[in-house]
């Protein structure tokens, strides 16, 4: 089976559909190997995220001949029908919410993964386009695939999908999680970093959006001699607000902030930490950040919504405020056998999100479109 990837974002960009596309092609290319995994692309850059994916000898990347005179085509889908046609694929796979309408009616049938179906980061006018292209992707597509059942629910009711069409695919952990760390490394990052003995780890944005406040609110409850390691560039509402608030109720001696951190060390500084906390869990970033620490084996506490216990299952506390937070912290942080209980758990509950259940749970939905496809003709 050849396998096409819409592969701008997934090569070019730095955002929640390239992270996706990334993790799924690895995952597909490493657990299929037999397959052919081609990502279609009007870009010709060269970088590490392209480098890392053609590390797989199935995985291929496929430009425009003529970039200056095909691009254009190669968008609206002339180009990329007759490029894949070529290559023989079988199958093609959408990520961004659209699909060319060269594909309607095509020999070749195509599946979309929806991450953000309710275009909630974008203007009013933005999601009115999406909108349009959404509901020309949904009627093409012959499988529609969503992250999370709350994002199924609202493709079935926004775009007047039938149920049996929208499936539930969860992403996998990203595969540095599962290197060991050695036992000196904790020394030599606590010494690179000057990180505290005992801390609670959040990483994210620090904006008011993220309820960063609420995290400094919580410390001012926490009875151990615990700090609060923010992983994040600070802004302008970290700056004025939160330290200010820190301040206001004497926490601020035990709120370390680090901007920057390799890439390469997020996973044993997971290990480090007594505790994860999520104060906000409804988009795709915190949900693999909550996969990824799941996977760390780290006690997590997380705000409560209905995507946050369908990844974090039993698993995970989940609180609706800082308060509640800092109670569940402190009878953990006193009970080290229920820590314990709580990392086995989090450990346990990654299994559900390894590379080979994301591969699976796609390939069988690949061979039941292309099965469906092939049996009209």
């Amino acid at each position: 089976m050849v396998i096409g990837f819409e592969g701008e974002n997934i090569i070019c960009e730095n955002n929640d559909i390239s992270y996706y596309g990334r993790n799924l092609t690895t995952a597909l290319a490493e657990n299929y190997p037999n397959n052919y995994y081609i990502i279609y692309t009007p870009r010709k850059d060269s970088n590490k995220k392209l480098m890392s994916l053609l590390n797989n000898d199935n995985v291929r990347v496929k430009f425009p001949r003529n970039y200056v005179l095909s691009k254009h085509r190669w968008y609206t889908g002339t180009g990329l029908m007759n490029a894949t046609k070529k290559h023989g694929v079988n199958i093609y796979h959408c990520m961004s919410g659209y699909v060319p309408s060269v594909f309607k009616g095509s020999h070749i049938p195509t599946v979309i993964t929806f991450l953000d179906p309710m275009c909630e980061n974008v203007s009013w006018l933005k999601q009115k386009y999406y909108r349009w292209k959404s509901e020309k992707a949904c009627d093409i597509a012959k499988i529609i695939i969503t992250l999370n059942q709350e994002a199924r629910a609202e493709v079935i009711n926004r775009y007047g999908v039938s149920p049996e069409k929208v499936r539930v695919v969860h992403p996998c952990y990203e595969r540095d999680c599962d290197e060991s760390v050695p036992e000196n490394m904790f020394d030599i990052l606590r010494s690179k970093y000057s990180l505290p003995k005992h801390f609670i780890l959040y990483k994210g944005r620090l904006e008011e959006e993220d309820n960063i406040d609420d995290l400094v609110r919580m410390m001012s409850r926490i009875d151990k001699h615990t700090h609060l390691l923010l992983l994040g560039y600070r802004t302008e509402h970290y700056e004025r607000v939160s330290r200010e608030l820190s301040h206001e109720l004497y926490v601020h001696h035990c709120i370390r902030q680090l901007d920057k951190v390799h890439h390469t060390d997020l996973t044993a500084i997971v290990h480090m930490a007594q505790a994860v906390v999520m104060p906000t869990t409804h988009r795709l970033k915190d949900q693999y950040k909550l996969i990824n620490a799941q996977r760390c084996g780290a006690p997590i506490i997380c705000a409560d919504t209905p995507v946050a216990r369908e990844y974090g299952a039993d698993a995970v506390i989940y609180v609706k405020t800082p308060e509640e937070a800092a109670n569940h912290l402190n009878r953990i942080l006193d009970d080290e056998q229920e820590l314990m209980q709580l990392k086995q758990a989090s450990y346990a509950n990654s299994e559900n999100f390894t590379s080979e259940v994301l591969a699976t749970a796609m390939i069988d939905i690949y061979q039941e479109v292309l099965h469906r496809h092939r049996s009209r003709y």
